[in-house]
């Protein structure tokens, strides 16, 4: 099967909505440089990783991407590509998943609250490795992101053609 033609079904559940353990967040990489944010609330308080979060309802996949790294950032960014999706167990222990997109700035200027984001920062990928594990949202997972982003892995968005469907009829 090629990539083109793989297809990524979710199941038509109708707590979809309320039981989902879904988040959407967004490469921004200009030259050797990744954007990563703090965060500044919850269990993961002091922690860097990419720009992102959970779907609203009836939103999908890249549009949460979006949306998240706008009330993030401050940075209005166009989705260029799919990197990946990547399982890992919340703090719950219950299992989740985190979709990975690539992305550009199309306008807006860098902010970012103070509460929910400490702080946001443009790291050198060569930099990345020198960062204390303690310091990074799951580590052993967005490690494993920011080496398929620095690899410049993309897949078709077309991939989530049929997740993003169910997800809006779930809503």
């Amino acid at each position: 099967m090629s990539q083109t033609s793989l297809q990524i079904d979710a199941p038509s559940n109708p707590r979809l909505r309320s039981d989902r353990k879904i988040t959407a967040c967004a490469a921004i990489v200009r030259h050797d440089h990744i954007l990563l944010v703090q965060q500044g609330r919850g269990p993961s308080a002091g922690r860097w990783t990419l720009p992102g979060g959970r779907l609203d309802a009836g939103e999908t996949l890249a549009e949460a991407a979006t949306r998240e790294t706008l009330e993030e950032t401050g940075l209005n960014v166009g989705i260029d590509g799919f990197v990946g999706v990547y399982s890992y167990f919340g703090n719950s222990g219950r299992q989740r998943a985190r979709f990975c997109f690539s992305a550009s700035i199309a306008g807006g200027r860098p902010r970012f609250d103070g509460r929910e984001i400490r702080d946001l920062r443009w790291f050198r990928f060569d930099q990345l490795p020198l960062v204390h594990e303690a310091l990074l949202w799951k580590p052993h997972v967005l490690r494993k992101m920011l080496g398929d982003i620095q690899r410049g892995q993309r897949l078709p968005l077309d991939l989530l053609r049929n997740f993003d469907r169910a997800l809006r009829c779930a809503a």
